[in-house]
């Protein structure tokens, strides 16, 4: 771009003399803008936009301009192009700044005008001109001060590895060995008449893909000369090749001769290509060197290569190469081309009969096994047969080893490395769900352990880009407006609105009521009768496609002879004959139309040649390039992965009777509501291949001699699935853009316009300040500022809020929870109001478990001591016992009052020496907080008690609402929603342990009495829905006679009590049968359970044998009912197998010996650490 003030001094600079000053500002102006630089080889192809320039926006390239200036200077041309004096531009005027500038066009420029004016003036001698704009043919380091330009820092540090040799980085895209490799895999892959080519097809095949750099499917198939044979490629696909070697293969060039050179001539002359970025240079050099002629040279210097990187390194290609020249597909080349590589430089000594039988082994292995059997018979092979050592088989391409607990990794990696992994994905839609994906994976590794089997379906919306997505949605829109104007019709016609009849009233529209396989007209009287049939073009026992692009109209007398043949496959071996004519009346009925834009597509796939595949294997394993790296990505971790194609999903809804779960427009449009994508999910976990197998036998348009049930996965799967799917709470991610973008048509001058719209998102300032106002409690005035509700964190938050309307609806929001208008903060009188009410006979209870629970931490508490003790000399190392300053204690009030958590945790923290106990029960109606756990709380020493339960309390004691005292540390079991408020703010704050829902299991023998076992897997299943209750037992007899007592105990429940344990006994409810003792004692240690009881012959070994469990009840006498609340021991106990690394609620955990204290002693220096 030039300013129109510079160029009038340009040429002015021509033709009389300039000041020195003038001079330098048109040298200074030109240094600006200084054009691009025509030097480097690798900008200057012949289509560059920068030379042919941009027709649709107006703007020459650098040749038209060199055509333009070929007898006058820039200048003077540009100067020319300005409107004269009093007039402006017209839009068919060509413009001085809209243009592509060559850096030569300015440095010539410059010399005329410096030649010029040297004559005027002795200082602009030669030398001066040589520094100050550099010689016209100059190499980069002659530029002069001008157009220096210093060299660009080499960017080789940024690419990648190979994802095969770890060690070595991507090779060029344009390598010679992995362009050789692209045209073997290519040809290795294709198909004629359903079998691979034969050694000598297949290297012509290589050959020709070699010398072309495109090509069309149907030019090789006569190269070939097989004209009728049918391949698994369509004749007007088409091919790219390899455009080096094509090139480098050229007449002009080499011709076939470049074949013939050897592999170390080859690489020469590429690397020249890829480093000389001078075409000169390459050019002299080629003569030179190579002895090559004029005409030779000069094209090899044109050529530009692909600057991509491809995704192998040179290395691994050379080791694919080799085994896809002997003819095998790319999948077994790869595992080979690693066999290869473990062995390095060991290979080149092995016989070729012995390279034979290492193939032949390998590919019988691959045929036989599949995916971690392979894996396993590989090792086997590798390891035992042949010797490999471990680091060897780590060199391995693309397989695992067979010892998982090796190769997979615990958790999906997270670091800077991994997020480039996934930012290297093409779709941005697939990179913020891989990212999702990640840290739910993690999440649940984490909570629950690792994970057996993944079962995944990739989106459509993953599949397709941006633009494809909004066209698929556009025909969606369409498609719904379509049917409801055809339900409309079908209903003033009078006829049934079932499924079939709007499907043929669709059809009979887009094949313009014509039968494409016979011409007949369809008229619309005999639409819906049994004479027009719906049939699929490619056939449904080869491709489950139910959607609308695979149907259409036929006459009934046709049905049983196309029920399994595509149109191309019945017309051949009935009428070939009439086929020209039926593609050409096909092409017509299925023309695009602005009710059908989509119908040439339905064309297509009429007259298509099927490649008839095992349908369950695609279903089952979707080949679609992103699912596989996607499935590969996964296996990391999980040994068992499957991504299947969902799109049969939609088939499985109408089998299983699932069309009522949601509103009908839901399953059109799933964005409606989320939890749809459960809903799929879990389907498709459910997907097995027998139930492909049934629906390949019920083509729904075929009449049927008699109706046949489609199985579920088991009993109560509708149910189980409502009751998930209700369950689900949907979370937004935030919506972090700053700036929102759209797009409007507007009209200008009355010519339609795009009009780019931009809006900003989020705060660009801090915090604005709006006016004083007073202090409440206070008689200071302060600016007030605006908050997000969500970031209040204090009662005295919310009490400085200016609007008197919004600060009592929070205020009541706050106070008025569960009935209850009480203060928050239970009063000292509210307490003794409240233990009048609490029996004496209680009391003492009471205090008998408070007296008991209190001597057994005191003795907790001095099983811990202080010490000190002198390393060495002078240098003492210490422990403190600093108890924690506030802790929470939270003691359930809901369905039932815990009285005897108030106990456990109030009074340990309380031996522990904790500064401030907070305690919170949740209030029961009007009356608040039960009155014997308001009794106990005071009684155990809370310093402050209040009225708050579930997920509300948890969270006030940690954030010190109403207090003032945020907790270090939450103690006390709860419901899920308390558990995951806990799990939600460790970090932030310490937790006890993750006490979830309770559970119990029991170890039991043949001397054991079954009433009483069922007795108390009953008493712990009537806590909640999700109470496990586990049963391991040694004797078969015993664990039938507790199943048949135990629905009669649950009945004997009081109603609230008997739902609660038959949903945990039917869903949590579990009974092992073990072989011996050991295995029952191992069993138990794996289930890690809350409360383990022991009802055996056999007590005291098991007491000794046992490790893993929150509390442990030895004899039939010591059952959780009378052992747990007042024993004496802390009841307060890790659940969901936290057991295996912590045990209940103690005074280490609130009085912690972490607290380690260094004295160094000497002459200069006494500090503490």
């Amino acid at each position: 771009m030039v300013s129109n003030e510079s160029i009038c001094i340009t040429k002015k600079a021509l033709e009389t003399p300039l000041s020195l000053e003038e001079l330098g500002r048109i040298i200074y102006q030109i240094s600006i803008h200084r054009g691009f630089p025509t030097k480097d080889r690798f900008g200057s192809t012949a289509d560059n936009a920068i030379y042919v320039g941009i027709p649709a926006s107006q703007k020459p390239g650098i040749l038209h301009t060199q055509n333009q200036i070929a007898n006058c200077t820039l200048g003077v041309y540009l100067e020319g192009l300005l409107p004269e004096e009093g007039n402006t531009y017209r839009k068919q005027n060509e413009r001085v700044r809209n243009r592509f500038l060559s850096r030569d066009m300015f440095q010539n420029e410059l010399h005329i005008i410096w030649n010029f004016q040297a004559q005027f003036h002795s200082t602009l001698t030669e030398e001066l001109k040589i520094q100050i704009i550099g010689q016209k043919s100059a190499n980069k380091h002659q530029q002069g001060a001008v157009f220096y330009q210093r060299p660009l820092k080499s960017q080789k540090f940024r690419v990648g590895k190979c994802e095969f040799e770890k060690t070595k980085t991507k090779c060029s895209i344009s390598d010679l060995t992995y362009q050789e490799m692209l045209a073997y895999q290519w040809a290795n892959q294709l198909k004629k008449n359903g079998a691979y080519l034969d050694e000598i097809e297949r290297h012509k095949a290589a050959h020709y893909f070699m010398t072309k750099k495109r090509f069309s499917f149907k030019r090789f198939r006569f190269y070939l000369e097989e004209v009728d044979s049918i391949f698994n490629y369509k004749d007007d696909e088409i091919i790219k090749g390899s455009f080096i070697h094509a090139t480098l293969s050229d007449p002009e060039i080499f011709g076939n001769d470049w074949f013939s050179f050897s592999d170390l001539d080859k690489e020469i002359l590429w690397h020249k290509l890829h480093f000389f970025d001078n075409k000169d240079k390459l050019k002299e050099n080629l003569i030179l060197t190579h002895q090559l002629g004029y005409r030779q040279a000069s094209k090899i210097a044109q050529i530009n290569l692909d600057r991509r990187y491809a995704p192998l390194s040179k290395k691994a290609s050379k080791n694919i190469l080799f085994f896809l020249k002997k003819g095998l597909v790319y999948n077994t080349a790869v595992i080979l081309a690693g066999v290869k590589s473990s062995l390095g430089a060991s290979w080149e000594n092995i016989a070729s009969k012995d390279v034979d039988y290492i193939i032949r082994t390998v590919l019988n292995l691959y045929k036989s096994n599949k995916g971690m059997q392979f894996a396993h018979a590989l090792n086997t092979f590798l390891t035992e047969e042949m010797e490999l050592t471990s680091i060897q088989y780590a060199k391995l391409y693309g397989v695992y080893r067979s010892d998982n607990t090796l190769m997979l990794k615990s958790k999906y990696e997270v670091s800077t490395n991994a997020d480039r992994e996934i930012n290297n994905l093409r779709v941005p839609l697939l990179k913020t769900v891989v990212f999702q994906m990640r840290k739910l994976l993690n999440l649940l590794i984490d909570t629950y352990g690792p994970i057996d089997e993944i079962k995944a379906s990739l989106s459509i919306d993953l599949k397709i880009n941006k633009y494809q997505r909004y066209l698929y949605r556009l025909d969606q829109k369409r498609l719904e407006g379509l049917r409801e104007t055809y339900m409309q019709k079908l209903g003033a016609m009078a006829e049934n609105l079932t499924p079939l009849n709007l499907t043929k009233y669709e059809l009979w529209k887009e094949c313009k009521n014509t039968c494409p396989y016979t011409g007949k007209y369809i008229p619309l009287e005999e639409l819906f009768s049994d004479r027009i049939k719906v049939v699929y073009i490619h056939p449904w026992e080869w491709s489950l496609n139910d959607s609308i692009l695979n149907k259409t109209l036929c006459d009934a007398s046709l049905i049983n002879q196309i029920k399994s043949k595509t149109p191309v496959e019945y017309f051949q071996e009935n009428a070939p004959e009439h086929w020209e004519g039926v593609v050409k009346r096909a092409a017509r009925l299925f023309s695009n139309t602005k009710e059908f834009p989509s119908s040439y597509k339905k064309f297509k796939r009429f007259v298509k040649r099927y490649n008839k595949r095992n349908v369950f294997k695609h279903l089952m394993d979707d080949p679609n390039a992103i699912s596989r790296k996607i499935q590969h990505y996964l296996e990391r971790v999980v040994p068992k992965v499957g991504v299947s194609a969902g799109h049969t999903n939609a088939l499985f809804i109408e089998k299983w009777q699932l069309k009522k779960v949601f509103e009908p427009s839901v399953y059109e449009r799933y964005d409606l509501d989320w939890r749809f994508a459960a809903f799929d999910a879990y389907i498709n976990a459910n997907r097995e291949l027998h139930y492909f197998e049934i629906l390949v036998e019920q083509n729904k348009y075929l009449p049927r001699s008699k109706k046949v049930n489609f199985p579920i996965p088991y009993d109560d799967f509708r149910e189980d699935l409502n009751y998930h799917l209700h369950s689900i709470l949907v979370s937004h991610k935030k919506d972090s853009r700053i700036l929102s973008t759209r797009h409007k048509m507007v009209s200008i001058d009355k010519t339609p316009t795009i009009n780019k719209e931009v809006s900003v998102r989020g705060s660009l300032h801090k915090e604005s300040i709006y006016g004083l106002r007073q202090q409440p409690h206070s008689e200071l005035k302060s600016f007030h500022i605006r908050k997000p509700i969500e970031s209040f964190t204090t009662l005295k938050q919310v009490e400085k809020v200016i609007d008197p309307v919004v600060k009592s609806i929070m205020l009541k929001t706050i106070l008025d929870h569960n009935g209850f208008n009480g203060d928050i903060i239970v009063s000292q009188e509210s307490i003794e109001n409240s233990s009048k009410m609490v029996p004496e006979k209680l009391k003492d209870d009471i205090k008998f478990a408070h007296e008991r629970i209190k001597k057994f931490a005191e003795a907790q508490k001095q099983s811990i001591n202080e010490f000190e003790t002198e390393l060495s000399p002078g240098l003492w190392a210490g422990q403190k016992l600093i108890p924690i300053q506030t802790a929470g204690c939270y003691v359930p009030g809901g369905r039932y009052a815990h009285v005897a958590s108030a106990i456990m945790s109030i009074t340990t923290a309380r031996v522990a020496g904790v500064e401030n106990i907070i305690a919170c029960s949740a209030p029961k109606g009007e009356d608040g907080p039960n009155p014997a756990i308001l009794y106990t709380m005071n009684y155990c020493g809370a310093d402050k008690i209040l009225a708050l339960g579930g997920v509300q309390a948890i969270a006030s004691m940690a954030f010190g609402l109403f207090t003032d005292l945020p907790a270090k540390i939450l103690v006390g079991p709860g419901n899920r929603f308390v558990a995951e408020a806990k799990r939600t703010l460790f970090g932030k704050v310490g937790i006890d342990l993750f006490a979830g829902p309770t559970e119990i299991a029991i170890i039991a023998d043949e001397s054991a009495d079954a009433d009483i076992v069922a007795e108390d897997l009953v008493s712990q299943a009537e806590h909640g829905p999700d109470s496990p209750a586990w049963l391991i037992s040694t004797s078969e007899k015993l664990a039938n006679d507790v199943i048949s007592i135990m629905d009669k105990k649950i009945q004997n429940l009081p109603e609230t009590s008997k739902k609660a344990a038959e949903l945990a006994w039917k869903d949590y409810g579990e009974i092992i049968l073990c072989n011996s003792n050991e295995e029952a004692a191992r069993v138990s240690d794996i289930y890690a359970a809350e409360h383990l009881e022991v009802h055996t012959n056999n007590n005291d070994w098991f007491s000794k044998r046992l490790k893993n469990y929150g509390s442990l009840f030895v004899g039939e006498e010591t059952t959780v009912t009378f052992g747990d609340k007042c024993s004496g021991t802390n009841h307060i106990l890790p659940t969901k197998g936290a057991a295996h690394y912590t045990g209940g609620l103690s005074v280490p955990l609130l009085a912690p010996v972490m607290k380690t204290v260094f004295l160094l002693t000497s002459n200069r220096f006494s500090f503490f650490i």
